[in-house]
């Protein structure tokens, strides 16, 4: 499968992260307390930005009683600079917060560098204690079974069963679903956690699939569900930033931007050779149906086309 461009793939992965922090805290240490509430960590987060950093989550926690801080990291692939960026916001983090720091990356499928834990600064001479010596935790998910993911009550994660060992299948997409609309009947989620889950999941399976014998399968799928997750706030606030700006710079111009955004999400390959045809374009209706369309689209041909169709 390609995984050309780590945009696409870094902002679902963050999306879900904010939908299920609890169950993604859960799943990476077992008994963690959630402390922080949402808003509480974005600022957190905030503050490590203004600091020319970007961190992916940073949250407060308690675990067997002792109060510290969690930052996780979602990597496309690997980085040989990783573990000199995290001891670089566990630093900063330590220093702004005054509490201890256990710092982890989640890397979403292989490829690249991806230097294993601990970082190490050594002596000044041989044989002499390492100057610094610095443990974080890596999670690679090709390493982890789609089935063992989606045998856990944490259905905030699931949809990560789709880049796990095992999981390009429809099987697994089905299974996601099903479980996910199974939780909100139990309650275990919200009508809302299930409209984002859902958002998050199409995402990663219009990556994942790209090419695939099922893609067309899987498309089809996600249209039943088009409603539901169309209604997600992420999607809608996205959609509304759109609506706001094209009051402000022209509705044309928003609509064409809001369409080229969306495709460099899921097809950043075809940005070279679409981006003319969308700028030609001069009906904002006709814009927005497509950008609605591209929602449902799975596969780069048919993506194409769609836009071949639409001279």
């Amino acid at each position: 499968m390609s995984f050309s461009g780590q945009q696409p793939w870094d902002h679902s992965s963050r999306g879900l992260l904010q939908a299920a922090l609890k169950d993604m805290l859960t799943w990476l240490c077992d008994g963690v307390e959630l402390i922080g509430e949402c808003e509480e960590v974005s600022r957190l987060s905030g503050e490590m930005q203004s600091l020319h950093l970007r961190a992916d989550e940073l949250c407060r926690v308690r675990v067997d009683g002792r109060p510290c801080l969690f930052h996780i990291e979602f990597q496309a692939r690997g980085d040989a600079q990783m573990a000199s960026r995290l001891l670089e916001y566990n630093i900063v983090a330590r220093r702004l917060y005054q509490q201890e720091v256990f710092s982890w990356v989640i890397y979403l499928h292989e490829g690249g560098k991806m230097p294993l834990p601990p970082l190490r600064w050594p002596g000044l001479r041989k044989g002499e204690a390492d100057t610094l010596s610095f443990s974080y935790r890596v999670v690679k998910l090709w390493e982890v079974a789609a089935e063992d993911l989606l045998c856990l009550d944490l259905p905030g994660i699931w949809p990560l069963a789709l880049l796990c060992r095992g999981g390009r299948r429809y099987e697994v997409v089905e299974r996601v679903i099903a479980g996910l609309e199974q939780a909100q009947k139990r309650q275990r989620i919200s009508a809302q956690q299930l409209r984002d889950l859902l958002a998050h999941a199409k995402t990663l399976a219009s990556l994942t699939f790209q090419g695939h014998v099922d893609s067309s399968r899987v498309q089809r799928r996600f249209e039943m569900l088009r409603e539901i997750y169309r209604e997600s706030p992420a999607v809608q606030e996205w959609l509304a930033e759109g609506r706001a700006e094209g009051l402000a710079e022209g509705r044309l111009v928003t609509e064409q931007e809001l369409l080229l955004s969306l495709l460099a999400r899921r097809f950043p390959a075809l940005v070279p050779e679409l981006e003319p045809r969308i700028r030609s374009l001069q009906d904002p209706d006709r814009l927005r149906a497509l950008l609605l369309a591209l929602c449902d689209i799975f596969d780069p041909d048919a993506a194409r086309a769609l836009f071949t169709d639409s001279q």
